[in-house]
């Protein structure tokens, strides 16, 4: 058995990258950019106003004090969202401007309303200016929030709301991101059942089913069910066959039949579809007997264990980070925290244990849980992390530092997969 360093690196040497997808550009949240994103505009498109006021000609008012205010006369108005400036004025005079509007030829500066004093003079609007501004006070200058052919979101980027915000203020309705992998899921077992059936001695409701379909939902990658089938290798046989020529999926994700009882099967089915298996079991716990192949050159198999626990570690440190290289993202890195508590380990395994973290004097800790079992998921929604135990420690002293991963990915998103 291979331990979880080599899964990861036979993982992630044996994938290709997605193609691409044109979609709106208001559709594209959480999505994988696929190509480096230039801006088309000037952001500021011309020098505006950041406010109500007068723009004025600095030039002009290079004496202006208190002691001696200049009076300059008013003569027009420049609205956000007209499409003309005015030319042509005369010395000593002023545009009232709105916020947002294009500054006239050779104006630079603003001066807002509050810091004049208007008057009328036979029925003609002049201001007062009392106070000394500089040049381009109170303007937008051409570029200042991004220059044309700026590169604004570069390719791997996961798309937030304010890469959409600034698509749109550039006109960028468009754009290709990375497509989602299909990604289908078959749950073996005499015993499993759907949860709008009557419970029988001796069945269980498929909780996994409902668990993956969830985590994937969050990354925004729909769930392709085939439903509980019987530990038959024939007939899981025929469902592989028919899922590769009717559906087309870049993952098909089996959980049960992956240890060594009579009812374990899909090694032997493996076989019999002439898949490539890449590991069968890697040294973790929980989920040791887990299974990766390739049934042929873009069909990637995951063989889960049965229990709910071993099957969302299959997909959380195995699956997501096929998903991620899919994207061309880089792998994933746990935050670092202070163990709250000492603990020993069985050498040789990597463990990934239920967690819960708090904060003590400023300080983040994590604590592992006593209830570790797989099949136990009360325990699994009382906490929030994995904390991640490395395959060569056996003791861990309170106050060490270790790895935490969160249970869903998407929750620290921005601040460790953004690029």
């Amino acid at each position: 058995m291979i331990s979880y360093y080599e899964a990861k690196k036979i993982l992630l040497t044996n994938v290709y990258s997605l193609s691409s997808v044109k979609i709106f550009s208001l559709n594209s949240l959480d999505k994988i950019c696929f190509e480096n994103i230039y801006s088309r505009y000037n952001i500021p498109y011309l020098n505006n106003s950041a406010m109500d006021g007068y723009a004025i000609k600095i030039l002009e008012i290079k004496l202006t004090s208190y002691e001696k205010p200049l009076i300059y006369k008013v003569v027009g108005c420049q609205f956000a969202g007209q499409n003309f400036y005015f030319n042509d004025i005369e010395s000593y005079c002023v545009i009232e401007i709105m916020t947002g509007a294009i500054l006239p030829n050779n104006f630079n500066a603003v001066i807002k309303k509050e810091d004049v004093e208007v008057i009328y003079i036979n029925n003609v609007k002049y201001i007062i200016i009392k106070k000394l501004i500089l040049a381009y006070e109170n303007v937008r200058i051409t570029g200042e929030d991004v220059f044309k052919y700026d590169l604004i979101i570069k390719k791997g980027k996961i798309i937030n709301s304010s890469d959409i915000m600034l698509l749109i203020n550039l006109g960028i309705n468009y754009i290709y991101v990375y497509k989602n992998p299909k990604i289908v899921l078959i749950c073996t077992g005499e015993e499993l059942i759907g949860v709008k059936f009557s419970l029988m001695i001796g069945q269980i409701y498929n909780s996994t089913y409902a668990y993956l379909k969830s985590f994937f939902y969050r990354l925004g990658i729909t769930l392709y069910y085939y439903g509980e089938t019987v530990d038959n290798t024939k007939l899981f046989v025929r469902i592989i066959k028919k899922i590769e020529i009717l559906d087309n999926p870049e993952i098909i994700i089996s959980t049960g039949g992956v240890s060594k009882g009579k009812c374990d099967f899909i090694i032997t089915t493996l076989n019999l579809l002439k898949a490539e298996i890449l590991f069968n079991g890697v040294c973790i716990k929980p989920g040791k007997p887990i299974i990766f192949a390739k049934i042929n050159d873009y069909v990637y198999f995951f063989g889960l264990p049965g229990n709910p626990i071993s099957s969302v570690i299959g997909v959380r440190f195995f699956v997501y980070p096929l998903i991620r290289k899919f994207f061309c993202l880089p792998d994933e890195v746990g935050i670092q925290v202070k163990l709250g508590h000492s603990l020993n380990k069985k050498i040789g395994y990597t463990n990934f244990m239920k967690s819960i973290l708090y904060e003590d004097n400023n300080e983040y800790f994590i604590d592992c849980m006593y209830e570790q079992e797989s099949f136990k998921i009360y325990s699994f929604t009382k906490t929030f992390f994995w904390a991640f135990l490395k395959d060569d420690t056996y003791i861990y002293k309170k106050n060490d530092y270790i790895d935490v991963f969160s249970y869903e990915p998407y929750a620290w998103r921005n601040m460790l997969y953004d690029k």
